[in-house]
């Protein structure tokens, strides 16, 4: 759509489109898809025709109309470059076309429009030739403003918008370990976050059984949350602890979402099964939640109270930490002195 701009979307906002969760590594995204009312899926394009998008979206086949689309961008990889004439970035000229004859241009048009194909004609009126990604193409010449030639295609490409649009992959986060921490006896730790006494941040996450989790609406409830990831030993030697203390606080309102760290459904669900533990669980499948929290390492398990102040964040497990986890929810649970 012509009139479509980029500008209502904030750095914060660019920045967590653009991280590449660790569970995406092995299979990226292609394309973020902007819809008319300024929403962005961040999917792999596998087809398009004059009414519909062909969209890959969490391993499932999906179709968009295209009168939903206000603007299609390609996403270029952590390590690639349009500068580079990398594959993705620029088409090869085809095996049947590559003689003495073949050149790359790329045809920059006065509505800002630019095609990059290998020329076969030149009529005088149009320039004829082949994309890899479109087929047979032509731009008729007096459209045209600007023709870029074999290297200096990649050389201005540095200078385009589309050089913002480049994929980071996602922080590695750590887990405790006894050698970081000094011996299993110091393995659990109140950490010393920022965040402690201050407004919870809100989060907003799809839960393991299809429903959504929002923070904001559990206000009135002390609400724990614990972060971890299947991969995580002391994570899974910490959850059964976690679960067992919170459900003692059951008639008290205390509730638990055990919040998963950039893994799929399989992976969250074949974890509890094995610990035979099924608190509810909120699928932070791009770590925007666990940025808001600051999680550097994990097991991370943070106390809320009431009042929606983060009461306590401790980090790791050990045999105290149930006792320890026990009298901050206690804590959280006391009303505040009135001033």
């Amino acid at each position: 759509m012509p009139d479509w701009t980029a500008a209502a979307l904030n750095d914060v906002e660019r920045e967590r489109l653009l991280t590449l969760p660790r569970m995406q590594k092995g299979n990226p995204p292609t394309h973020l898809v902007v819809s008319t009312t300024g929403d962005y899926l961040r999917t792999k394009l596998t087809a398009m025709t004059a009414d519909k998008l062909m969209i890959e979206s969490h391993l499932e086949s999906k179709e968009i109309p295209r009168d939903r689309v206000a603007c299609v961008i390609w996403l270029h990889g952590s390590n690639e470059s349009p500068s580079t004439g990398s594959e993705e970035s620029l088409p090869s000229v085809p095996a049947d076309q590559q003689n003495g004859n073949s050149l790359q241009v790329q045809a920059v048009q006065s509505d800002g429009v630019r095609l990059t194909f290998v020329t076969q004609q030149c009529t005088g009126k149009s320039l004829n030739g082949n994309s890899q990604l479109l087929g047979a193409c032509h731009v008729d010449l007096d459209k045209v403003d600007a023709i870029l030639l074999g290297n200096a295609i990649g050389a201005e490409a540095i200078e385009q918008k589309f050089q913002l649009w480049k994929l980071t992959e996602a922080v590695e986060p750590r887990y405790v370990s006894d050698s970081a921490s000094g011996g299993p006896k110091d393995r659990t730790r109140e950490a010393e976050s920022t965040l402690v006494g201050k407004k919870a941040p809100d989060v907003r996450l799809e839960l393991l059984e299809g429903k959504r989790f929002d923070l904001a609406e559990q206000k009135g409830h002390v609400v724990v949350l614990d972060f971890w990831a299947s991969w995580c030993g002391p994570c899974m030697q910490a959850m059964p602890q976690v679960d067992s203390v919170v459900s003692e606080f059951s008639s008290r309102g205390v509730e638990l979402f055990a919040v998963n760290m950039q893994e799929d459904r399989a992976a969250a669900s074949s974890a509890l099964d094995r610990l035979k533990v099924h608190p509810a669980v909120a699928l932070d499948t791009d770590g925007a939640a666990a940025e808001h929290y600051q999680v550097t390492a994990i097991p991370e398990t943070v106390v809320i109270d009431a009042a929606g102040n983060i009461a306590k964040v401790f980090i790791g497990s050990n045999p105290e930490f149930p006792a320890q986890l026990r009298s901050a929810i206690e804590q959280a649970l006391v009303p505040p002195t009135p001033q």
